[in-house]
């Protein structure tokens, strides 16, 4: 499209790309449905000192487009880097889309802030963009392998074509609980910004709105429907229709649209399985009433929820865009058929306990989120994000979530300090979470985002991991120990344990911070930064 370099840059002396790849990620040709890898080796910037801003990261935009014609890009991948590292490898993976048989993918990579509003927006004068055009096969989007069966007993004999969703108090935001062709908020449950919105924040993790006033005077997410393009059940590997309907001023005076700021919506996605937020796509709108479609591929895992953030900014791409003055964030959960690997009855479990995935709830005997029955896995989902009590960044539901009242450090903030985010104790050989057996146990954390101002900014983040087979005495057991860089967003951390006898009910604790937090036992804080 014409888009240009920055001329100012040097080759191999400032950001420069150097050559670009995309591939089959599970092999054979790249093909309409399957997972493609794209892959980049940069120069990074040799020597930033003589910069106006010689500390700032260097900023790789990944896009994609699957209609050179229309050049319809999407942002895949943000990625922020240091400079003076030398030659890098940057990759992402991205959904080969339904689109033109010949598609293509760019990075535009640049100093600071660069490309931030767009596939071609240069704030800085080192800047980079090249592009890679590529041919796909078009044959029909493949289904889940052959050794996945799918489970039709389960599903309603008749089942509804659109279900409207009920607001589920356990997930904080509208779900649809059954097997459905469609699934949609209505016009009620989500519409309106802030503390005027029915459920606020309809958030599955805390994110909230903007405090600016009210719908039809500012921006708001009115309506959000999922569906399946082949209107049968929607079931993991089919595609489905994202639909939203967002609000915009009328009044044009009341934002002035520039290169800098204009009205944005991006759609995110995720899922029991992987559940992280993904990004999906956005868009770039005028004023006034609008509805938008994405199409998304369901990934595994059989609780689904797509978000959808819409407000008025600068192009900035993240789960929870709280630098916008004006936004609305809403989600929608539904729930998929996901398919099962076969079993030959001669193999099928003994076991008489369901071998199932749990989601825990709030127990107020005990304090913390649990799972009441045995399953082949428990997890929080995201109900225990947040750090401490008091308000200042995302405070934690329930605080402190913890069965002896050991406490977070209230300085942190969540998602901007050492966090937790969800965690899962699952066994490791299938079946269910048995004496004797191993298990895994799993943490989606947030690194802290800035350590510049701390006394010991050079310190390593600390995560130990505790377990204890009697959650009445209370008697926790050091599992393990990991040091993490700070800066390094979302983490999954993860450790082994066995099972051992006790009480029928048991518990496992992360406790998290920076430097040597949490180093004397399972509720000892030696900093300010702590999460457990």
């Amino acid at each position: 499209d014409g888009c240009e370099d920055y001329s100012v840059g040097m080759h191999r002396h400032d950001e420069s790309i150097e050559r670009m790849r995309v591939r089959s990620v599970e092999g054979g040709p790249l093909s309409v449905g399957k997972e493609a890898m794209f892959e980049i080796f940069v120069y990074t910037a040799t020597d930033t000192s003589g910069r106006p801003n010689p500390h700032e990261k260097e900023v790789a935009r990944f896009w994609y487009t699957p209609d050179v014609i229309s050049k319809d890009w999407s942002e895949i991948d943000y990625k922020r880097i240091d400079a003076e590292r030398g030659v890098q490898l940057l990759s992402t993976r991205f959904m080969i889309q339904p689109g033109d048989n010949t598609q293509a993918v760019r990075l535009s990579y640049g100093y600071s802030d660069s490309a931030v509003a767009g596939p071609c927006y240069r704030m800085d004068k080192y800047f980079d963009v090249d592009d890679l055009v590529f041919e796909v096969d078009h044959g029909s989007i493949p289904k889940p392998s052959l050794q996945y069966i799918y489970t039709p007993h389960v599903l309603s004999p008749s089942p509804v074509t659109e279900t409207v969703a009920k607001y589920d108090r356990k997930f904080s935001v509208p779900r649809c609980a059954d097997y459905s062709v469609a699934c949609n908020t209505g016009f009620d449950l989500i519409w309106n910004v802030g503390d005027e919105e029915p459920n606020f924040p309809n958030s599955i993790d805390t994110c909230s709105d903007s405090t600016g006033p009210t719908a039809h005077k500012f921006e708001a997410v009115r309506y959000i429907s999922v569906r399946s393009t082949k209107d049968t059940i929607m079931t993991v590997g089919d595609w489905i229709s994202i639909i939203a309907r967002v609000y915009s001023p009328n009044d044009k005076s009341l934002r002035p649209m520039s290169e800098d700021n204009q009205f944005i919506l991006h759609f995110y996605y995720t899922s029991d399985f992987e559940p992280r937020w993904k990004y999906i796509a956005s868009r770039f709108r005028k004023p006034g009433d609008s509805w938008f479609e994405v199409k998304h591929m369901l990934p595994k895992g059989s609780l689904h929820a797509v978000r959808v953030i819409y407000g008025y900014g600068r192009f900035l791409v993240g789960p929870c865009v709280k630098s916008w003055e004006y936004y609305d964030v809403d989600d929608l959960m539904f729930t998929v058929v996901e398919p099962f690997s076969t079993v030959l009855p001669s193999l099928a479990p003994t076991s008489s306990v369901a071998e199932e995935d749990l989601v825990a709830v709030y127990d107020t005997e005990f304090t913390a989120p649990r799972c009441f029955d045995v399953g082949a896995s428990c997890n929080t989902w995201f109900k225990n994000g947040g750090v401490g009590r008091d308000a200042n960044g995302g405070y934690e539901n329930n605080a402190p979530n913890t069965i002896d009242g050991c406490e977070d450090y209230s300085v942190g903030m969540h998602r901007h300090d050492e966090s937790i985010e969800r965690m899962r104790v699952r066994s490791v050989e299938g079946g269910p979470l048995s004496v004797g057996k191993e298990a895994m146990f799993e943490i989606f954390v947030y690194t802290a985002t800035d350590t510049s101002g701390r006394p010991n900014p050079h310190e390593k983040e600390v995560a130990r991991f505790w377990y204890t087979p009697d959650v009445i005495s209370k008697d926790w057991s050091e599992i393990d120990y990991k040091r993490i860089d700070a800066e390094r967003g979302v983490q999954l951390l993860s450790t082994r344990f066995m099972i051992q006898p006790g009480d029928n009910t048991q518990a496992v604790r992360l406790s998290y911070g920076y430097s040597d937090s949490a180093v004397a036992g399972p509720c000892y804080r030696m900093d300010k930064y702590f999460d457990v």
